[in-house]
């Protein structure tokens, strides 16, 4: 009688640890199946997204900064913002041999809404304080070992686009973020929007909005 009571509660021991098992791998099956759709979501909104910052670009009459990364001795910072409802602006900072130059620039729409597109720009020379403080943030923030594109943003439907390149000892590195300004501090994007502010003020764009006069 012993025994076989014995031998029913270990059939039920086996059974439940069984089952128990069956269970874990229909969940890790469901976690890795879901997060591959989500590296594919990630992936086909990441060339939607570069396809926006491209035409930008276009638009503000700016170079790509890739190609700059073969050349060791390049040093260039670049912020480009993308408002939801006005004209995107971006700073890029290089700095040479004689000293360090911001160059400003946003896309102005024409009033009657007819037209191409023009880009507004200004030059200013960048202090050398402040370049060893935008090199001292940019090594804190730990740039490279932050992702392109964060899944986050692909459920962000409104806000400002924030681009932040940066091209030094032969290398290239660009990382785009939603709205970073008002929800970064939960995602631990605070030294990536202090970068970006620091280069936005070398352009002498403090309030993050700069504004050059059409040439």
């Amino acid at each position: 009688m012993l025994n076989t009571s014995y031998t029913a509660r270990t059939r039920k021991i086996v059974l439940g640890l069984g089952m128990l098992l069956v269970v874990c791998a229909v969940v890790v099956v469901i976690t890795i199946v879901h997060s591959r759709l989500k590296q594919h979501q990630l992936a086909a909104w990441s060339r939607q997204a570069e396809k926006i910052f491209e035409l930008s670009l276009g638009n503000m009459q700016e170079p790509s900064l890739r190609q700059l990364a073969s050349d060791p001795s390049a040093e260039v910072y670049r912020v480009v913002l993308s408002p939801s409802f006005t004209p995107a602006l971006l700073v890029r900072v290089e700095v040479g041999k004689d000293g360090a130059i911001a160059h400003a620039a946003r896309v102005e729409v024409n009033p009657d809404r007819k037209g191409p597109l023009r880009a507004a720009r200004t030059t200013t020379k960048v202090s050398r304080e402040a370049i060893e403080q935008i090199r001292a943030e940019v090594v804190r923030a730990r740039l490279e070992r932050m992702p392109a594109y964060d899944v986050h943003d692909m459920n962000v439907v409104d806000g400002t686009g924030w681009v932040l390149e940066v091209v030094r000892d032969g290398h290239y590195h660009v990382v785009h973020r939603g709205s970073p300004d008002t929800n970064g501090d939960a995602r631990g994007l605070e030294q990536f929007t202090r970068v970006c502010r620091l280069i936005l003020v070398a352009g002498q764009s403090p309030d993050g909005l700069p504004a050059p006069t059409a040439k």
